[in-house]
């Protein structure tokens, strides 16, 4: 028996999206945790089709619109921790918050452009439902070297 495709991998099919396979978490955290109707996934990192964690300070050697990939690699790693939380994207009601920590040299000033990598990726992926609250900040240092981290905060069914 063939199980029907979800709305949600119709839509990433669409748009040409597979999502990574995850690599086991390196420290003590789980990936995403439920209090309520609300999922908190935990920070994600930017890591490339081949596995490669994204490395640099945005503004020193990394440019704004490499960072902003690097956001979208990130927004990739957050929908399979999701969906392997979840087991079905379509659970997802809302996107709520994102908030990512970007790590910058002195004085950068586009954490809003580096962002809507992300936003911009979970937006064409849920419709509507993914527009959400977003927190950017700027920070000397990230784990193992990163550009970008970000965690989300989301409502399911």
């Amino acid at each position: 028996m063939l199980l029907a495709m979800s709305r949600i991998d119709r839509r990433l099919e669409e748009l040409g999206i597979v999502l990574p396979v995850l690599a086991a978490p390196t420290a003590s955290y789980i990936r995403a945790c439920a209090a309520g109707r609300l999922v908190f996934a935990a920070g994600h990192d930017p890591i490339d089709a081949q596995g490669v964690l994204q490395r640099g300070v945005i503004g020193a050697d990394v440019t704004t619109e490499a960072a902003r990939r690097h956001a979208e690699l990130t927004g990739l790693q957050l929908l399979a921790a999701l969906r392997q939380h979840l087991d079905d994207l379509d659970r997802v009601t809302r996107v709520v918050k994102l908030f990512g920590l970007l790590r910058t040299a002195p004085g950068f000033a586009g954490h809003e452009r580096v962002m809507d990598g992300c936003s911009d990726l979970i937006e064409r992926v849920f419709g509507p439902a993914g527009r959400h609250a977003r927190t950017a900040g700027g920070v000397f240092s990230l784990y193992g070297g990163m550009t970008i981290e970000i965690e989300a905060v989301i409502e399911v069914a």
